[in-house]
């Protein structure tokens, strides 16, 4: 599965804007390109501030991505809803993302690489929420929940509570890892922070 670029809608339309500028008066063409960054941007951050509130966009759901030294390609973590609130008995969507041989092309996970790595167990549940833990890292557990209008997943990174940005996997071959390493920004605000784990 393939998902839409929200980005191609533009290029066309860009260049085509930007092809036929040269045409005209350089300060013309000056204006006329300030105007269309300007109108743009508006765009783009209207845009990005309308997904956000919609249920079941990926910029509204995304709470995490494991990425690995094997690969670029990525295993992503995305809040499950219905109607707005969150889907306590299957909470997350758990997908591949490539990033090499197919760039952004998705897939879903076999049922292997979910039962043995990239699988999770919810441990509780509770009013929009749900406690869970990973298959790739089951010593913490982590509790999937809204932050405004955004779903992040909380875990304690160096002690403290932090969103989940990333779980990076280093591994010495295919079935070894070196190291698990948590990154995160505190639920209180100020620059990410990580926390290297090893098995």
């Amino acid at each position: 599965m393939q998902r839409y670029s929200r980005k191609s809608e533009h290029t066309s339309f860009a260049a085509f804007f930007l092809t036929k500028n040269h045409l005209f008066h350089p300060k013309v063409v000056t204006l006329q390109n300030k105007t269309y960054i300007f109108i743009m941007k508006f765009l783009t951050i209207f845009v990005a501030f309308f997904l956000s509130l919609v249920p079941g966009t990926s910029w509204a759901q995304r709470l995490f991505h494991i990425a690995r030294s094997l690969n670029k390609n990525i295993v992503c973590y995305d809040a499950n809803t219905v109607n707005g609130k969150l889907d306590t008995k299957n909470p997350i969507h758990v997908y591949w993302h490539n990033n090499e041989d197919k760039p952004g092309v998705e897939e879903e996970l076999n049922a292997l690489q979910r039962r043995l790595a990239y699988g999770y167990k919810v441990r509780s549940t509770g009013q929009n929420e749900a406690h869970v833990s990973l298959t790739a890292y089951n010593k913490r557990q982590m509790r999937i929940c809204q932050q405004g209008k955004t779903w992040i997943a909380v875990i304690k990174i160096n002690g403290q509570d932090c969103r989940l940005k990333e779980l990076y996997v280093k591994t010495k071959g295919p079935m070894s890892v070196e190291y698990v390493e948590l990154r995160g920004t505190p639920l209180t605000g100020g620059k990410q922070i990580s926390e290297r784990i090893k098995p």
